[in-house]
């Protein structure tokens, strides 16, 4: 009897151990296995940004833009490790912001300076994409970081602007006339007789008459082949009117006249008398008129009015009447005489010009000998260059004082404040 029960003690202690032995490599097992999916869930590696960098440069009226982007994210998520029925892998994580941009720094030329700000970056790596939910395959890269904001804007120039208009932001030659890179076409007519016509991109060789109302042309270039017209450009000959824009008119006696005429980053040059004969309804805006071609005697300028015209606007032009190919100085960037008449309330407006050359820059003076007079002359916010004309930078002969309004004039080169 204790023989048979020792036996079966023995057999007890055998099996447990047996079991005890099954069950540990089951755990074993059991934690390989976990391991193997903890591995097939790895995430993948966070996507790096690249540093953005950027300069705003002034534009325009003093208008900033900037440049400077964050860079793209190049890491890919890490490849998850091999194995049967692996979990899914985890997004990368996102990649770090682009640094900072440049500093600004300050330029200097002949006298002035302009400012130019420093970008700001901001660009963060995409997550990556999550790993296939089997068969452990590697995970997607991270998408690209974002862009960098724009950098800061640069500080208007302000002081000696002529040399160089458009970093003041006044028109010259690299932001008025037919943009660069337009291809012209040539115009059938140089008569356009329908109303609200739409003309872009014309290669007028002659001198363009307009008989219709509500003409808008476009990206065009205007270039008489000799001076046999008046005008390059006219709406006199009928009851016309004329939006032009983007456009360059040259090779004429006189640019553009008469009345109801809106002119538009125009560059009038080359003329051997006057740019712009100024009728009532007439504005020319961000327009640079230059390049006087003025024959011996000539009474040459930028623009003039010779009758008691109304509803006239001269605003934001450069009128240099230093830069000039003829035979005589220009009479005047501006010459105000209504010698035909009548009298008139104006208004006429000159405002935020850059003027210089001629005898005097400016001349406002009464008609006929004091028969005729223009009212309401507004003359603000312009500016003058010094030593650029033979006697001064206004001449006014108007008893009837006809200024509504005068002030912040300034001297050109150092901003000084003009009186008159």
């Amino acid at each position: 009897m204790l023989a048979r029960q020792n036996l079966l003690a023995r057999l007890r202690s055998t099996t447990f151990l047996a079991i005890a032995a099954l069950v540990g490599v089951g755990e074993q097992a059991a934690c390989s296995t976990s391991s193997l999916e903890a591995n097939d869930d790895a995430a993948g590696a966070t996507a790096s940004a690249g540093a953005g960098t950027g300069s705003g440069i002034t534009n325009g009226g003093g208008r900033a833009t900037g440049g400077g982007t964050g860079g793209v994210g190049n890491a890919s998520g890490a490849a998850h490790s091999a194995g049967s029925a692996g979990g899914a892998g985890s997004a990368g994580g996102a990649g770090s912001a682009g640094s900072a941009g440049g500093a600004g720094k300050t330029e200097s030329e002949a006298g002035g300076s302009v400012s130019i700000g420093g970008g700001k970056a901001a660009g963060a790596g995409g997550l990556g994409a999550a790993g296939a939910p089997q068969g452990g395959t590697s995970g997607v890269a991270g998408s690209a970081g974002l862009g960098g904001l724009s950098g800061g804007g640069g500080a208007t120039q302000t002081l000696n602007c002529l040399p160089i208009p458009n970093r003041c932001g006044f028109p010259d030659a690299s932001n008025t006339g037919v943009p660069a890179g337009t291809p012209l076409t040539k115009a059938v007519s140089c008569k356009i007789t329908k109303d609200n016509a739409v003309l872009d991109a014309q290669d007028f060789a002659c001198n363009l008459e307009i008989y219709a109302k509500n003409v808008k042309i476009t990206r065009s270039r205007i270039h008489p082949a000799s001076e046999s017209g008046v005008y390059a450009v006219s709406t006199d000959v009928g009851d016309g009117s004329l939006l032009l824009e983007d456009s360059e008119i040259s090779g004429a006696k006189n640019g553009i006249g008469y009345s109801n005429v809106t002119c538009r980053r125009c560059n009038i040059h080359g003329f051997s008398e006057d740019a712009v004969k100024l009728g009532s309804n007439t504005s020319i805006i961000d327009s640079y008129i230059h390049g006087f071609a003025s024959s011996p005697g000539a009474h040459a300028d930028g623009a003039q009015l010779q009758a008691g015209e109304e509803n006239i606007l001269i605003l934001h032009n450069t009128i240099d009447g230093t830069d000039g190919i003829g035979q005589t100085t220009p009479n005047s960037a501006l010459f105000i005489a209504p010698d035909l008449g009548p009298t008139s309330d104006g208004p006429l407006t000159i405002e935020n010009n850059l003027l210089a050359g001629g005898n005097f820059t400016i001349q406002i003076v009464d008609g006929n000998d004091g028969k005729y007079f223009l009212h309401h002359i507004t003359l603000k916010g312009n500016r003058f260059r010094k030593g650029s004309f033979s006697y001064g930078p206004l001449r006014l002969q108007d008893d009837e004082a006809p200024f509504t309004t005068v002030g912040n004039n300034v001297w050109d080169e150092d901003g000084t404040p003009m009186t008159f």
